[in-house]
């Protein structure tokens, strides 16, 4: 390795550590990691993530027979709860915050970076596709929003991108790749149950593709075995109660939604497609020569996307969230795309497609053009409102500590996490109960003011209108189509209600 060629790699891990950490903590957990960071906080309490403290408790869904869908009825099944624990240990080093509920996952974000670079190499054997796919990583918005969250994304992230690589030993027969194979697949499946069932049974299928004969060796056996069984009890434990019937129009929906969010933000299938299919028609062939070690590479990054992607059409419901830990192994398919260009025409790439790529969506051909990367920019150097912020510093201000928050779930985390206050978030959210507060919100309480209960509580309280974006979430990163780099000055302001003095 070259003196410059470290220099370039120091340069896009100082960036990488920027993005990732700059103002982490400005805007306000929402609703789904406060959830992780109260459960964290609770395990100081309990010793292991209760559900209910004693005075809130946290929902699954908006299930009303929660307790029989708890562990032991209490303990918290909505997920693995590694990313539970790596909040805790935060909590414990820095204090409650909502920096050090995030600071743990954005550490994370680092080796994974590191271990893309690694990963790209071993597969391809090409520097320049290492050297892209760790560029292509470490400038994508959706990725690195995803790692600077209090969740299990970043952790599920790297371990995918750890097994994908131990694997690779695994094939080659290297000493202790079966225990370190099983013990990073171990990790996996104590972080997230949808990531760990794509890459275990990713390994499986292009196992028996590949090794074909050798499929039931003993080596084999005795792995799989394992592996199924330490994967089945906590399968088992951390089931899901299922929220809708699953039928063909819902496949069709997601398949639509993945193809067109990959396009968008993680691969521009469209704009490749094209360049196919002018290399069809120029060169009259419709096979590319690769090699047999590149052929290799592709077919394993092709078993392990294809295999989430079968899994992700059978979810009942659809969020990058769920693809977000296979998005490395999209960057290195274009990165040895954009290596094979380079090596045609060296500047045109350099100077022009990369850094299209990297700081627009020309390539995604979803119009309007924009930058989510200079959005971004922007999002971590100014400062965000959300509604969380707002009604979390009115009550914590005006609220005693023995009042009560009525407020729907769905947005009741962030108050349970930021204030001392009893939360009532016990569905369903139009009941007649007249507590001290009562929050609401446009989305999802939609209609609300046209029932007998909602004209009761005007009737009963005031109004208080506060200065902060009345939006679904405080800001989450699953869509960007959602997500907001910026405070929303065009929504409607945030409305909570403080019961009248009798």
């Amino acid at each position: 390795m070259t003196f410059y060629h470290r220099l370039f790699l120091t340069a896009i891990m100082a960036i990488a550590a920027f993005l990732l950490f700059y103002n982490l903590d400005n805007q306000y957990l929402w609703q789904d990691e406060a959830e992780t960071g109260i459960l964290a906080r609770n395990i100081f309490k309990f010793g292991l993530p209760k559900a209910d403290d004693g005075k809130n408790m946290v929902l699954l869904f908006e299930i009303p027979e929660f307790s029989k869908n708890y562990i032991l009825g209490k303990y918290w099944m909505g997920q693995p709860w590694l990313g539970i624990y790596i909040a805790h240990l935060s909590f414990r080093v820095f204090g409650v915050s909502t920096f050090a509920a995030r600071f743990p996952f954005a550490l994370i974000g680092i080796p994974s970076f590191i271990l893309i670079y690694l990963l790209a190499r071993r597969l391809f054997r090409d520097r320049v596709v290492s050297d892209i796919s760790l560029v292509l990583s470490v400038f994508s918005v959706p990725l690195i929003l995803h790692m600077r969250q209090c969740r299990y994304f970043s952790p599920g992230i790297f371990l995918t991108l750890l097994c994908v690589y131990l694997y690779l030993l695994y094939l080659e027969k290297r000493k202790f790749s079966s225990i370190m194979l099983l013990s990073s697949l171990f990790l996996l499946i104590n972080t997230s149950i949808s990531y760990f069932l794509a890459v275990a049974v990713s390994i499986v299928v292009h196992m028996a593709i590949t090794e074909k004969r050798d499929f039931l060796s003993l080596r084999n056996i005795i792995f799989l075995s394992a592996l199924l069984i330490f994967s089945i009890p906590i399968l088992y434990i951390f089931r899901l109660p299922r929220r809708a019937e699953l039928n063909f129009d819902w496949i069709k929906h997601n398949l639509r939604y993945y193809i067109r969010s990959i396009n968008r933000y993680i691969f521009p299938w469209r704009s490749i497609a094209i360049l196919y299919g002018l290399y069809i028609i120029t060169r009259r062939k419709i096979r590319v020569a690769v090699t047999e070690d590149d052929g290799r590479a592709i077919f394993l990054v092709a078993i392990f996307i294809f295999t989430s992607f079968t899994f992700l059409l059978f979810v009942n419901f659809n969020s990058l969230r769920y693809a977000i830990n296979i998005a490395p192994l999209f960057f290195m398919l274009e990165a040895y795309i954009l290596a094979r260009l380079i090596k045609r025409s060296k500047c045109i790439v350099m100077c022009v497609v990369i850094p299209l790529v990297i700081f627009t969506n020309i390539f995604s051909l979803s119009f309007p053009v924009k930058s989510y990367f200079c959005q971004y920019l922007y999002e971590i150097t100014h400062d965000y409102d959300g509604p969380s912020e707002g009604i979390v510093k009115h009550l914590n201000e005006f609220a005693k500590p023995a009042e009560i928050v009525r407020v729907m779930h769905r947005f009741d985390n962030p108050l349970i996490f930021y204030t001392d206050l009893k939360i009532d978030n016990m569905p369903p959210f139009e009941k007649n109960t007249f507590p001290e507060w009562i929050v609401t919100n446009s989305k999802w309480n939609e209609g609300f003011w046209d029932s007998d209960y909602g004209r009761k509580i005007l009737e009963r309280y005031n109004e208080i209108v506060l200065p902060y974006p009345d939006i679904p979430w405080e800001n989450r990163p699953d869509d960007m189509g959602f997500h907001k780099f910026r405070t929303d000055t065009s929504a409607p302001k945030v409305k909570i209600y403080k019961k009248r003095a009798i």
